[in-house]
């Protein structure tokens, strides 16, 4: 009987170790004082089942807009990532564009911390970063 027990629980680790959700992941991205942090990412699942476009692809996007994220900051080395359940970073797709959302936070010039939104959008053909006429990224920052 201890066998089986073993047997099923060993079972079940395997399956679900063996499991991806295909609508999340992680990266390790560097704050302002290039301390890496874990960045959690989900996906809208309209990008997953409709436009089948490939995890690796999104991962490349993230990377980028998490490197890309304090752009718009007045204090970079005060940013950092906010990582709760409560607020998700998202790729989605909106205006035809394929769109990353990075939360943060940073403090501003009078020391006090708030909280930030970056988003970063992608050609839905190219994969590529949206380039504004300086051929900077175009990162439109949210404040709260």
């Amino acid at each position: 009987m201890k066998k089986l027990f073993y047997l099923i629980t060993l079972s079940i680790l395997l399956i679900s170790c063996g499991e991806d959700d295909p609508y999340s992941f992680s990266i390790d991205a560097k704050n302002g004082n290039d301390i890496e942090r874990v960045v959690k990412f989900n996906i809208s699942s309209k990008i997953i089942d409709s436009l089948k476009i490939d995890k690796l692809d999104l991962i490349k996007m993230a990377d980028y807009a998490a490197r890309y994220a304090d752009f718009n900051v007045k204090n970079e080395l005060t940013y950092d990532f906010r990582n709760s359940e409560n607020e998700l970073n998202m790729i989605y797709i909106s205006d035809n564009r394929i769109k990353v959302s990075v939360k943060g936070k940073a403090d501003n010039s009078f020391g006090v911390t708030g909280k930030l939104t970056s988003i970063v959008a992608f050609d839905i053909e190219t994969k590529e970063v949206i380039k504004d006429k300086n051929d900077l990224p175009e990162v439109m920052t949210i404040d709260f």
